[in-house]
């Protein structure tokens, strides 16, 4: 019987999580009640540092399977410290990121620990089953989509997946690029932020920003990452701040805030516009529920 010391080389899918290898097998497996899995992906100790925007190499060896009900991802340490198992409803998830750099990958969720706090848990894999991590996360906004999840088993996602990553009858109704912001100090070169591109869904305001970055701003592009923020989580109010000059998408529920994410620094008057703007549309899609 092999044992796994999650050293395998690279990320990969399997059809059931009975087909994982070792802790993993049986955390998923366990948590599992009376749901149907989607997509599951078991990761390797990823051997590099952390990722490129700050996400931490968390030592161990992940296992992520997303089912009708659940998003649960288990975590094994190998003998370091006792594995972990995240049980998380999808209208419990804040934000679901993928990115890229080379051969670098990265998974995050963000979701609530409990009605006033949140947490966030980090996965490194090798950038060539970054597909499938779209999937995963493409068969999650179909879920978060009010109208689209009775019938979401029982339509054929994989062409509309391959073709244009939307959703059914899904559009972006609003679409903006925000430039890289860049500032010489003493003769040295700080990136404040990279260029960003906004994408709104028209299905439930499902939010993506898509951030670019590159070592010199005179050089091609060496990392992309895409993160899908769920405006229409159960229970918490989503609404962009400002302060001094920078702009946040703030998390709020019972009157206290959850999170805080930096959107992008130095805004405009006609970038601050455009954020009032969806602004007043995410209280109207909220007052529809």
């Amino acid at each position: 019987m092999y044992v796994s010391k999650g050293r395998e080389p690279r990320a990969f899918t399997v059809n059931h999580p009975d087909a994982l290898f070792g802790k993993h097998r049986e955390l998923i497996s366990d948590a599992m009640e009376n749901e149907h899995p989607l997509v599951t992906i078991y990761c390797p100790v990823w051997k590099g540092g952390n990722g490129v925007w700050g996400h931490k190499n968390p030592r161990a060896s992940s296992a992520v399977c997303l089912t009708n009900h659940r998003l649960l991802i288990s975590v094994d340490f190998h003998n370091r410290r006792p594995p972990e198992i995240h049980k998380i409803p999808h209208n419990s998830i804040l934000s679901l990121e993928i990115g890229q750099a080379l051969l670098a990958g990265w998974f995050r969720c963000v979701c609530l620990k409990d009605e006033d706090t949140s947490s966030s848990i980090d996965i490194l894999f090798n950038s060539q089953v970054i597909t499938t991590f779209e999937r995963l996360i493409f068969f999650w906004r179909g879920f978060c989509v009010k109208g689209i999840q009775k019938d979401f088993l029982r339509i054929n996602q994989k062409t509309d997946f391959e073709n244009n990553r939307r959703l059914p009858g899904e559009i972006f109704t609003n679409r903006f690029t925000l430039p890289a912001v860049i500032k010489n100090k003493k003769h040295k070169t700080e990136i404040l932020s990279h260029k960003k591109t906004i994408l709104v869904s028209s299905l439930r305001y499902l939010i993506i920003f898509t951030s670019e970055a590159a070592p010199d701003p005179n050089l091609l592009t060496f990392a992309e990452s895409k993160n899908f923020l769920n405006l229409n989580c159960s229970e918490i109010y989503p609404r962009f701040v400002f302060s001094s000059g920078d702009i946040y998408l703030r998390f709020s529920g019972n009157n206290r805030q959850i999170l805080n994410l930096a959107i992008y620094p130095d805004v405009s008057p006609e970038i601050r516009k455009r954020f009032e703007l969806l602004n007043k549309n995410i209280l109207l899609k909220k007052s529809e529920r």
